[in-house]
């Protein structure tokens, strides 16, 4: 009792409000470990966590307190190491997590931790978990005795494994080696392996230093530049680096590996260039031998023969800066720079010999046409021998070719001077003669031209001696006469001149209408004026000045006009201008890169029309704004010359796409593509005319004929469907006539006339279709036609359906008389026969399930009049039962024939009608006709009721039918 009431006090403790109440409460009382677990996760007070912490045993959940923002992190580690001295309850999954989080944060309190747990075998993983946080944060605690001790005696196999990777002492290793052998073959291989790599580095160690030596002395071995020496070093060089990259891998971390490396790849750049370099000069020395054989080779047909020989001097004194080289090789070399220096020297003697005579040739050469060839070739001739000449015959032959070329040439042209001698000669005989004639018949015009020509050609051709003296003593003596014929002529001209004044003024006074032709007409008058001057002199100086007035006055008009064709010019200039810098400016300015095509193309035809629409300007600008229009187009056309291939490969591929789809496709939709084509038809940039034009036409072609096909098609549809249009009136024609000629009362009729109706009808529905029009208008006769035909059916068979419920009814009747004789006394035998007489005229013409129930009621009646106590019984126990289901069956019928119910049957028919509803509403109500019929054939299955109750059911039975019939 009282540790009860302690527990409960402790209770109500643990939930107090003040900390410090809870914090005495767990100190000081007996708590289970759940509590406390859940207290280090809910409690926020540091005074009752640390009050929780020294008595819980859940590394869990004292681990999540020893971080350094809780305020009992250091009791809480301190706690952890405490635990590590129990020996029950360790998890080594928590207990990881605790030695992960030491490590990871640096916990001081670490090395109490590996202290508590390094030696204990029943938790492997915990262990070597220590003893690697150990070797990280500790190292002094792991002495090479201790682990030794450990890798041979401890029985955790993680343990030995861990601790034999901390040992480094090489003799430790061995001993360890030597103790585990056949103890854990495992940890025997990782300290075999160890040893191993410790003494492979020991080796490594030392050959180091003798490769560093080695280094030392190739770096001060001297390189000549010479193939053997080069060879050698090189070939030291190598397996010094072959070595040396061996003992890198193996000796990785190793302070003499590291310094040999270092060492190494020092001298290895030294040696290398000193290599490099000694290759050099050797390559140098080859390359000036090999171009010195070079020049000698070419030294007796260079042409640069000072410019070689200035290279044989620069290659003789670079041969005598290189180093290394040899006494033998120095004397071979300038033995042959000095053959090669002497021929140069003889070349170029010869070369200027050459060219001196060469440029005596070029003055011959171009004295092409001389006075007295004859006289120049005599001259040459002397000149050529008196000159020096090349001892090349090589150069020489060229030379001597064009001496002889310059002689034939002057040969040639004195024989074409005597030529053209002789021939002025007797031309100029035949000029003398023909202006004696004119003198002598006076005709002064061809003497003057005749006398002007003589003159010219005595000053200006070449002529025989003697016809030359001649000529001039002719025109001599004819001079006199000839001045007298002009004096003469000079009083023709004066009238003359009048006339020429005369039409000026009349050219003033009566202008033509175009400006172009008054230009001529004073143009003319000018030339007739010049040319009197030029026959008879100048005319006096008042004659001149009233013909030069008139002219002006008359070439004023057309000065005028000609002046503003001038302004036209100049403004058609500026346009012209204008619409090239428009193109220039729409080529900088656009990006080609995304370019608005449709404006691009739009300003590059407007301004191209407006070119051709632009009128002529100034000849002397046509040409420069020609090719500048030019440029500016042709420039455009490359940058949209890609677009426009583009476009042009676009319409082709649409051109044989539509030729795809026009032989394998429907046409229907091939027209469609053509119509999306033609929409899509445009470019963005056009091409040339006849591109576009051949791309259009092909594109028509091909469009022509899938239109073309596409209406023969809709041509043969129509004639299809107007085929079909006449069917289908065919059939509307033949149920409108059935409709006419419905059967009566014929039961046969009936069946045939309906098969008739639903064949056309299959036929009407198997029909292919036709346009909506006409296939609505003939859909609405055919429906009309059978609707009146099915109308005319359901009269039909409503009126048999009547008279076949007459007649079940009359047999009804009769069924109920003999029903009523049969339970009554003895009938009578008259009542009988007449009974039987009309039983027997309707009995053959029943039909169907109520014609059988009535047939079985008439004949237990027959056997109830005959006597059968058994049957007449039975008739009046089913007397109440019928009674009560042609009651049922009337009520129904009343109900869904909307009929009024007698007063005493008002509940029966509301529960009834509730009924139905239900009914209705879960979808189990039919059509009110079909529900009727089947009400009045239960009725004629039914059997007879007592006499009293018929009259009043069959009344009720007759309004059932009657409303069934509407």
């Amino acid at each position: 009792m009282g540790n009860q009431l302690f527990e409960r006090f402790l209770g109500s403790k643990f939930e107090h409000s003040d900390p410090l109440v809870r914090a005495k409460a767990y100190a000081t009382g007996t708590v289970d470990e759940d509590t406390l677990s859940a207290a280090l996760a809910n409690e926020t007070a540091p005074q009752v966590l640390q009050a929780v912490v020294t008595k819980s045993q859940d590394v869990g959940a004292i681990l999540a307190h020893t971080n350094s923002a809780s305020a009992v992190a250091p009791s809480a580690r301190a706690r952890l190491v405490a635990l590590t001295e129990l020996a029950d309850g360790k998890d080594s999954a928590v207990w990881k997590q605790v030695f992960e989080r030491a490590i990871t944060e640096q916990w001081p309190e670490l090395p109490q931790l590996v202290e508590g747990i390094r030696s204990d075998s029943g938790f492997e993983h915990v262990a070597q978990g220590a003893l690697l946080a150990s070797a990280t944060v500790a190292p002094d605690l792991l002495t090479p005795a201790l682990l030794e001790n450990l890798v041979t005696h401890s029985h955790s196999s993680p343990v030995r494994q861990a601790a034999a990777r901390l040992i480094t002492d090489p003799q430790t290793l061995e001993n360890c080696c030597r103790e585990i052998k056949d103890k854990d073959k495992s940890v025997y291989r990782d300290v075999k392996t160890r040893l191993d790599a410790h003494k492979e580095r020991e080796r490594a160690r030392a050959l180091a230093v003798t490769l560093e030596a080695a280094c030392t002395e190739l770096d001060q071995t001297t390189i000549v530049a010479q193939p053997e020496s080069i060879a050698t070093v090189t070939a030291r060089l190598q397996k010094l680096e072959d070595q040396v990259g061996e003992i890198s891998a193996g000796g990785e971390g190793l302070e003499e590996v590291t310094s040999l490396e270092a060492c190494f790849s020092t001298i290895n750049a030294q040696v290398k260039d000193r290599i490099a370099a000694a290759r050099e000069v050797l390559t140098t020395r080859r390359e000036l031998q090999s171009t010195l054989s070079a020049l000698a080779r070419t030294a007796d047909s260079t042409d640069t023969a000072t410019a070689d020989h200035e290279q044989v001097e620069r290659l003789r004194a670079l041969w005598k800066e290189l180093p290394d080289s040899s006494d033998l090789e120095t004397r071979r070399f300038n033995d042959q720079a000095d053959s090669v220096a002497g021929a140069l020297l003889e070349r170029q003697n010869n070369l200027d010999v050459s060219a001196a005579l060469s440029e005596q040739l070029d003055v011959w050469e171009r004295t092409t046409n001389p006075r007295d060839p004859e006289k120049a070739r005599k001259h040459i001739d002397s000149k050529w021998e008196s000159f020096e000449k090349p001892r090349d015959e090589a150069l020489l032959a060229p030379l001597k070719h064009r001496y002889e070329l310059v002689c034939e040439a002057l040969h040639i042209k004195e024989q074409q001077h005597q030529q053209k001698r002789s021939e002025n000669s007797e031309a100029l005989v035949a000029l003398l003669d023909e202006f004696k004639a004119a003198v002598s018949n006076g005709d002064l015009k061809l003497a003057t031209s005749c006398h002007a020509k003589l003159k010219h050609r005595l000053n200006t051709e070449l002529l025989e001696t003697r016809v030359r003296k001649q000529a001039e003593a002719d025109l001599k003596h004819a001079q006199p006469q000839l001045d007298e014929y002009r004096k003469w002529r000079h009083f023709g001209t004066i009238q003359a001149r009048e006339n020429l004044i005369g039409e000026a003024n009349k050219l003033v006074t009566d202008p033509p209408a175009s400006p172009n032709k008054v230009a001529e007409q004073v143009k003319q008058l000018r030339e007739s004026w010049k040319k009197l001057d030029q026959g008879d002199g100048r005319s006096s100086s008042t004659q001149w000045e009233t013909f030069s007035e008139l002219l002006k006055q008359a070439y004023k008009p057309a000065k005028k006009h000609f002046k503003n064709l001038s302004k036209e010019r100049k403004t058609n200039e500026k346009l012209k201008r204008e619409i090239i810098r428009t193109l220039e400016e729409l080529h900088a300015n656009t990006d080609w890169q995304n370019p608005e095509w449709p404006e691009v193309c739009q300003i590059d035809k407007d301004a191209r029309l407006q070119w051709q629409k632009t009128g002529v300007v100034d000849y002397k600008v046509r040409k420069e704004l020609d090719q500048a229009f030019s440029q500016a187009t042709v420039n455009l056309d490359a940058a949209m010359h890609d677009e426009r291939d583009r476009e042009v490969r676009r319409r082709e591929r649409l051109i044989a796409q539509l030729q795809k789809e026009k032989s394998e496709g429907d046409i229907r939709s091939v027209a469609e593509s053509a119509k999306r084509m033609q929409r899509n038809w445009r470019p963005t940039v056009q091409a040339d005319r006849k591109t576009e034009q051949r791309l259009w036409t092909e594109f028509r072609t091909v469009c022509d004929e899938v239109f073309k096909q596409l209406k023969e098609e809709a041509k043969a549809e129509k004639e299809a469907w107007h085929a079909e249009a006449d069917q289908r009136r065919s059939a509307c024609d033949a149920l409108e006539a059935l409709l006419k000629e419905a059967p009566g009362t014929d039961d046969r009729a009936l069946n045939l006339a309906r098969g008739q109706a639903e064949e056309i009808r299959k036929d009407w529905r198997k029909r292919s279709t036709i346009p909506k029009a006409v296939f609505h208008k003939l859909e609405r006769r055919f429906n009309d036609a059978m609707k009146a035909y099915q109308q005319r059916a359901r009269q039909i068979r409503r009126h048999h359906e009547a008279r076949r419920q007459d007649h079940l009814e009359q047999m009804a009747q009769l069924c109920q008389q003999a029903e009523q004789l049969a339970v009554e006394t003895a009938p009578d035998a008259q009542q009988r026969a007449e009974l039987q007489a009309a039983w027997s005229a309707g009995a053959e013409h029943m039909g169907g399930s109520a014609a059988k129930m009535l047939i079985s009621r008439y004949s237990r009646a027959e056997q109830a009049m005959d006597g059968s106590e058994q049957h007449r019984q039975a008739i009046e126990r089913s007397f109440e039962k019928n009674l009560r289901k042609r009651e049922q069956l009337c009520l129904l019928g009343e109900l869904i024939a909307d009929l009024p119910s007698p007063p005493d049957y008002a509940d029966q028919r509301m529960q009834l009608q509730v009924e139905r509803l239900k009914n209705a509403l879960e979808g189990g109500v039919g059509e009110k006709r079909q529900e009727l019929q089947g009400l009045i054939t239960q009725w004629f299955e039914l059997g007879g009721v007592a006499a009293p109750h018929w009259q009043q059911l069959q009344e009720r039975f007759s309004r059932i039918r009657e409303a069934a019939s509407q």
